[in-house]
């Protein structure tokens, strides 16, 4: 056993990002370095970023849920045989994920019991659900795992929820991430940044702290006192190394300052 500098461990970021469909979720995450690749379960979820050449795909959406979830526990190894190939990893989404590993567990029979039990998508019992989180949880941890070992960014994406009510269903109480709370707060305790992209119009806001009823976000790259959120290029013309808010720049400025908290976004030359 031998103890390591932290900044000879420190330069990749691990990370969520949530919010609304069509948010422009996986667009941005499109901004890491380097070439990606995207391990798919959501239906042309790629659709959004085909002009790029720098994307490779591994697409999941269109087999069947068990087989989806066998290749992805095997998507960790793939990563590794490959670490020369890729710089960042992208895994869109964890809520249809989610999805395919209850469909999984209901089509194995988790549960099914002597009294009569048949577990189905509307009732899978306590059993399913257990299998479903168990399934998307080492899912995670054989990315994160491989990512780790190979030093790869590596970025979720993951869908909101419906606003949770009070009792009177007359005030919002959160928002949040649509996940069980098991899956939820498992992969939030596994990663330094969270972050939310909220659309208004045409205006697209990345919030990196808290906002409103809206949570969890948080970050250990940016100073949140300072910068909470930032608004995001709304485009496809620039380059990402030209977008102050690309992520490619966001941690080449991090690293270059000696992995200092950032204040805001990296400003460049001209």
């Amino acid at each position: 056993m031998k103890p390591t500098l932290a900044s000879s461990l420190s330069g990749r970021l691990v990370g969520i990002i949530w919010g609304d469909a069509k948010a422009g979720k996986t667009t941005y995450a499109c901004t890491l370095p380097g070439r990606k690749l995207i391990i798919n379960f959501d239906p042309e979820g790629y659709s959004s970023i085909a002009h790029r050449n720098d994307v490779d795909v591994i697409d999941l959406s269109l087999v069947p849920a068990s087989e989806a979830i066998q290749n992805a526990r095997k998507v960790g190894q793939y990563i590794i045989e490959e670490a020369d190939k890729y710089t960042s990893i992208i895994v869109d989404s964890l809520t249809t994920l989610t999805e395919l590993a209850m469909h999984d567990a209901v089509n194995r029979g988790v549960g099914k019991g002597k009294n009569g039990f048949v577990p189905t998508i509307d009732e899978p019992g306590l059993a399913g659900y257990g299998a479903r989180n168990n399934a998307v949880n080492d899912v995670i941890s054989r990315i994160l795992r491989a990512t780790g070992q190979t030093k790869k960014h590596c970025f979720f994406i993951a869908h909101m929820d419906d606003p949770e009510y009070t009792h009177d269903g007359k005030s919002i109480v959160q928002q949040t991430i649509m996940l069980s709370a098991k899956i939820r707060n498992g992969v939030a305790l596994k990663v330094s940044e969270i972050y939310h992209i909220s659309v208004e119009g045409t205006r697209r806001t990345l919030y990196v702290a808290p906002h409103g009823m809206k949570r969890p976000m948080g970050s250990r790259i940016f100073d949140t006192e300072i910068c909470k959120k930032f608004v995001l290029y709304n485009g496809v013309d620039k380059p990402d190394e030209e977008r102050e808010d690309s992520l490619c720049n966001i941690i080449a400025t991090w690293k270059d300052d000696n992995f200092e908290k950032l204040k805001g976004l990296p400003k460049l030359s001209k």
